[in-house]
């Protein structure tokens, strides 16, 4: 190895995503960090539009960004449409002129920390509450991923809470329903309100061990600190329906 391909080395293997934009705010560089992060190989990403790959629904980016971003947290989209919590850094270099010759971002993925956070606040303040319900309890943060589920939702789905926490709400519905749900989901959670789902539709849910069965589901939207949550009581039906 030489000494010129250290830089290289370092960037490749970045823990963070490293993505290089030239002045256009199209991916020029796109390392393996990225990659796993967001989903896209480096083939996808490099010559597309920075805005045109992670911005959610609804979303955007600052246009122009500015000369820095001091480390923020953002929501992003990744390839599968889902939405994830990272840190975002910017640096610019410009050539002597002053022009933009590109710019550069350091983003950290915080999901998996914004869920442990957002599920040990709700717990401080609710698991009492939301165990004694009749109903099974799924609460979902901004980025649509469980960060309570209740024993009464173990007991209708199958799932434990440490294996349901910090998956997409998805998990809980029949596969062939997910792509759809999917933007539904993100719809509802930019302009949340208390309302049944699936108002004269047929709704299912899958337990973990693969079997669907017809529910009944109502939406509450929650706001605690400032972050934004919706809870689902769910019922299963399958009585009513057979009557």
């Amino acid at each position: 190895m030489t000494i010129d391909e250290v830089p290289r080395l370092i960037v490749e293997h970045s823990p963070d995503a490293l993505i290089l934009l030239d002045h256009d705010g199209v991916v020029r560089w796109w390392n393996r960090a990225a990659e796993r992060i967001y989903g896209f190989e480096s083939h996808e990403a490099i010559g597309r539009p920075m805005i045109d790959l992670l911005a959610p629904a609804g979303g955007s980016f600052d246009d122009p960004p500015p000369d820095e971003w001091a480390p923020r947290e953002m929501m992003h989209r990744r390839k599968d449409g889902t939405v994830i919590h990272v840190r975002c850094s910017l640096r610019v270099q410009r050539d002597a002129d002053g022009v933009v010759l590109h710019r550069v971002c350091s983003i950290s993925d915080l999901t998996a920390a914004r869920v442990a956070a957002d599920t040990n606040l709700l717990r401080a303040r609710y698991q009492n509450l939301l165990e004694s319900l009749p109903d099974a309890v799924v609460v979902v943060n901004d980025s649509g991923r469980i960060v309570l589920f209740n024993a009464q939702a173990t007991a209708l789905f199958g799932h434990r809470p440490p294996t349901a926490i910090g998956h997409p709400i998805e998990i809980l519905l029949p596969e062939r329903f997910r792509a759809l749900h999917l933007p539904q989901r993100t719809e509802f959670l930019r302009s949340p309100r208390l309302r049944p789902m699936g108002r004269g539709l047929e709704l299912l849910g899958l337990r973990a061990d693969g079997s669907e069965f017809p529910v009944e589901i109502s939406l509450s939207p929650i706001e605690i600190d400032g972050r934004r949550m919706v809870m689902s009581a769910i019922r299963d039906i399958s009585d009513r329906k057979r009557i």
